[in-house]
């Protein structure tokens, strides 16, 4: 995968917004999500947040839920 040189084209790359890994990611989260755990009642997902370095290719996603649970 070849990256470009300026800005906007690196950040046309990101992992986050670039097909199929958009989709893979939204998958995971919501595999992951406390949406169907058993005595969950309401949760939210904290706004995400994410590093990319093209050069190297290391990219890092950090995200956080909070819920409440029925007891």
């Amino acid at each position: 995968l070849s990256y470009g040189s300026t800005r906007s084209s690196l950040l046309l790359k990101k992992p986050s917004i670039v097909e199929p890994t958009a989709t893979q990611i939204a998958e995971l989260l919501k595999e992951l999500s406390p949406a169907n755990e058993q005595g969950v009642r309401k949760y939210f997902l904290s706004p995400p947040t994410e590093s990319w370095n093209p050069k190297n290719g290391s990219y890092t996603l950090s995200v956080s839920w909070t819920y409440e649970l029925d007891k």
